[in-house]
């Protein structure tokens, strides 16, 4: 199997479910804590990528041929997405809590992290195990990037404001693309 197609997901199965984590990390960054802030978001990514994981263990419980069907997750929430756009609600802003320090960051970005559980569980279980390092490194690294992208953005005005814009309208066409990636019969399928 090759690995390149597993990463691409996996990078766009990251990008795809933090767009609100990047949302709220961009003006943290850009105020007194922001390195607590940026610690906090890289301690709550590695939180959500090992329980994704151990949760996906739990997979080997079910028949091989029925795991792709948690592909509808992902899928569910991408055209849930589509359609909150064709409603015009992608309008809606996200209030920025007041965030102090690394566990308070952590705990934001926990809390904005049920639709990371939806896609990386899925991911993880449908995956063979020997390849399951690949998805958590791949996913980790985009992580890093991800925080430093929100500082870049931070000291941005016009690149944050494009980003705000356009994320909300490409996450749910990126949310189906990963949701149908696990329904298919791909080699990177455990079965």
């Amino acid at each position: 199997m090759e690995l390149l197609p597993l990463v691409a997901i996996t990078v766009v199965a990251f990008v795809s479910t933090n767009t609100d984590s990047l949302v709220v990390l961009v003006p943290l960054l850009s105020g007194p804590e922001g390195r607590g802030a940026l610690l906090g978001y890289y301690i709550a990514v590695f939180i959500v990528l090992v329980l994704s994981w151990g949760i996906s263990s739990a997979a080997d419980l079910f028949p091989g041929r029925y795991i792709n069907l948690l592909g509808v997750f992902p899928l569910f929430m991408g055209v849930a997405g589509v359609v909150r756009l064709s409603r015009k609600k992608t309008t809606e802003e996200i209030a920025v809590p007041a965030v102090r320090g690394v566990s308070s960051m952590m705990f934001l970005t926990l809390s904005l992290s049920g639709d990371n559980f939806g896609v990386f569980i899925p991911l993880f279980a449908d995956t063979p195990l020997r390849f399951d390092p690949v998805i958590g490194a791949t996913a980790m690294l985009t992580g890093v990037l991800w925080g430093l992208f929100a500082r870049r953005l931070a000291r941005a005005e016009t690149t944050r404001r494009h980003a705000e814009r356009w994320g909300p309208r490409v996450v749910p066409f990126l949310l189906i693309v990963v949701g149908l990636f696990i329904l298919a019969d791909t080699p990177a399928d455990v079965w």
